[in-house]
């Protein structure tokens, strides 16, 4: 079956300001060369046609698949700008199609592709399109042209995931618990393949952590928000981070840091530590059920100047009853070195705690060095 020939739709740009202008229909202008599926000889059927704008003169005279030749002219030889025309293509047998062509005359500058910034939650999904305006103006065109964009997936330096299509529209899907700065590029192309790139900046903001361990031994880490973070039945670590946290070891030896921020720890049952690795001045950590017969410890060394074998116990830490409860205060340099006593710790239910009794037996945990 003889069918008739394919003529792909032509987009050819001319660059340089010219009288005239000389190209080739059948070759590819953008969509594809021109073909026939029969394999028949083809040719842009002769004619003179009149634009817009000029004259198109296709000059063809016989068939023959290498022949497309045209030539078009402008009615003004500064004319910049575009113009549109249709011809017919031919097979040997004499069964013909047409097809569009669009010729742009001077220089195609490439469209303006605007950087971006965009702010979201932790552990969410990031919905957004490239080309409006998000912060720094929408993305343009100074020719006026159609936009895409490149098509793609990919993952982020930090782990993220982002599908961007055609017309700009995006998801962005971040590692889980990721929070801080993510980043994209993109590349703007016109309808003609000039093309430029912007950068999209996503700012993942923090959320209050809420984990719950396993029977196994859990390592939790928090952020800058008020975190809960809770251990089960194994050695546990919770960290709390820079928020406020309340930390539940349960059952286990769990160790449990406060990080910045007034925090509350609970270590539950069995041996567990306890680590102050800050000072918050007027509104201390809790310690709730510190339970020395169990083997609860108490680790300060992270905030003091203290060398066992040389500076006395009672010049860094005071223990004083409050209540119910004992305050844990700290001098950092000791009593000569020039500050004052901070309370670290409030430790909730507990009274009757002696400095020097603790110290000596390792449940005040103040350096690396035993003292003898």
């Amino acid at each position: 079956m003889n069918l008739p020939p394919v003529a792909k739709n032509d987009v050819i740009i001319f660059e340089n300001i010219a009288k005239s202008y000389y190209g080739n229909l059948l070759e590819d202008n953008g969509n594809g060369a021109d073909y026939d599926s029969n394999n028949d000889y083809i040719r842009a059927v002769k004619s003179t046609i009149k634009t817009e704008h000029g004259v198109v003169t296709i000059t063809n005279s016989s068939i023959d698949r290498h022949f497309g030749e045209f030539q078009y002219k402008p009615d003004d030889p500064n004319f910049q700008g575009e113009d549109y025309f249709e011809y017919t293509l031919e097979d040997s047998t004499g069964l013909q199609s047409t097809a569009s062509v669009r010729l742009l005359l001077g220089e195609n500058s490439p469209p303006d592709a605007k950087d971006d910034s965009f702010s979201m939650l932790e552990d969410t999904l990031l919905s957004g399109n490239v080309l409006a305006d998000h912060g720094h103006g929408p993305d343009s065109d100074p020719n006026g042209d159609v936009l895409h964009v490149l098509a793609q997936t990919l993952t982020t330096a930090k782990g993220g995931t982002v599908i961007l299509s055609e017309s700009g529209d995006f998801t962005y899907t971040p590692k889980a618990d990721f929070y801080g700065t993510d980043s994209f590029t993109y590349k703007l192309l016109d309808e003609y393949g000039a093309h430029d790139f912007a950068k999209v900046s996503i700012r993942v903001n923090d959320v209050a952590d809420f984990y719950i361990g396993t029977d196994e031994g859990d390592r939790y880490v928090g952020g800058y928000l008020n975190d809960t973070l809770i251990g089960l039945r194994g050695d546990d670590v919770l960290q709390g981070g820079s928020g406020w946290d309340a930390l539940y070891g349960n059952e286990g030896a769990d160790t449990l840091y406060g990080g910045k921020g007034s925090d509350k720890m609970n270590g539950g049952s069995d041996a567990d530590l306890f680590v102050l690795d800050g000072i918050n001045y007027n509104r201390p950590d809790t310690i709730q059920d510190l339970s020395i017969s169990e083997g609860d410890k108490i680790q300060i060394k992270d905030i003091l100047n203290f060398d066992p074998l040389t500076d006395a116990i009672t010049d860094f830490v005071h223990i004083t009853q409050n209540g119910a409860d004992s305050l844990l205060s700290v001098d950092i340099n000791g009593t000569d070195g020039g500050a004052s006593f901070e309370v670290a710790a409030r430790i909730k239910g507990v009274t009757g705690l002696d400095v020097n009794q603790l110290f000596a037996d390792g449940d005040l945990v103040i350096s690396n060095i035993v003292a003898v």
